[in-house]
């Protein structure tokens, strides 16, 4: 696991560290923030990505996916990450096509999954699912307020990030 205090984005770091490995080779990193400069959601859109929140990347290659597969993928990794949250905060999470995970009709945390792809085959040599989970903030900025929920804002409790990333790792390497 990479840790970073701050980073552009974890999921720009996946890419990059994914240009120096062999795609025929098995391979698994994670990569955790405690804020981006440039987190990133569906359509290159921001998120906001500061101290508080959990910013996740886990790079893998891939056994079986094939880009035809991304979009059920998707869906399969939205409810992998909603379950996580609800076991591990006892809280109804929902997920949202195609990469919101909901609480309280607000957005709780999102998942953006990358591929690269160097050999040109249908199967990608890597795919990168990144994660962002409104964690521990206890406030947001007035554009966003009105739209996003942390895990703190509706329990009052604050949340191990660790045990977090621990949960994350173990369902994500489950479903490669």
């Amino acid at each position: 696991m990479q840790r970073f205090v701050q980073i552009d984005s974890t999921n720009d770091e996946a890419k990059r560290q994914a240009k120096r490995l062999d795609p025929q080779k098995e391979h698994w990193d994670v990569f955790v923030a405690d804020s981006q400069s440039r987190g990133k959601g569906q359509k290159e859109r921001a998120w906001e990505s500061k101290e508080g929140g959990l910013y996740y990347t886990f790079l893998f290659t891939p056994k079986t996916i094939t880009a035809h597969d991304l979009e059920t993928y998707s869906l399969k990794i939205g409810h992998v990450i909603s379950e996580s949250i609800n076991r591990l905060t006892g809280l109804k999470t929902e997920v949202e096509w195609p990469n919101d995970i909901i609480l309280d009709d607000k957005k709780c945390a999102g998942i953006l999954i990358e591929t690269v792809c160097r050999s040109g085959k249908s199967q990608p040599d890597f795919m990168i699912i990144g994660v962002g989970v409104n964690l521990n903030q206890e406030s947001f900025g007035p554009i966003i307020s009105p739209v996003a929920i942390s895990l703190r804002q509706k329990t009052q409790n604050v949340y191990n990030r660790d045990l977090f990333i621990e949960t994350f790792t173990e369902e994500l390497k489950a479903c490669r």
